[in-house]
């Protein structure tokens, strides 16, 4: 019997031994998350390719956050303050409902 202590003994099951997950998996699953993550890929390089030809820019981002420098306080303050969030959420309800053309 191995002792918990014992040299050689096995890192605890906490995510980090991701190669004897895909070890456990069949080839079906395996191809299921090789697409996955090439889908996850190419939609992001769709998206930058997209904010390219909507700005006319060779970096998108950097214009959006020349214009919004502080948008990345407002994400931050939502999620230290999750009450901030609701209301945030309840005013941009509110003003899509109540503004709505007909």
């Amino acid at each position: 019997m191995v002792r918990a202590g014992a040299v050689g003994t096995h890192l605890p099951a906490s995510g980090l031994d991701i190669f004897g997950d895909l070890r456990k998996m069949n080839k079906r699953q395996l191809y299921y998350q090789v697409l996955n993550f090439a889908m996850i890929v190419s939609s992001a390089l769709m998206i930058w390719k997209g904010l390219i030809v909507l700005t006319g820019s060779e970096s998108p981002i950097v214009v959006v956050l020349r214009f919004l420098p502080y948008v990345g306080m407002v994400t931050i303050i939502m999620n230290d303050y999750p009450k901030f969030k609701y209301a945030l959420l309840a005013v941009m309800g509110a003003y899509v409902l109540l503004k709505r053309e007909s």
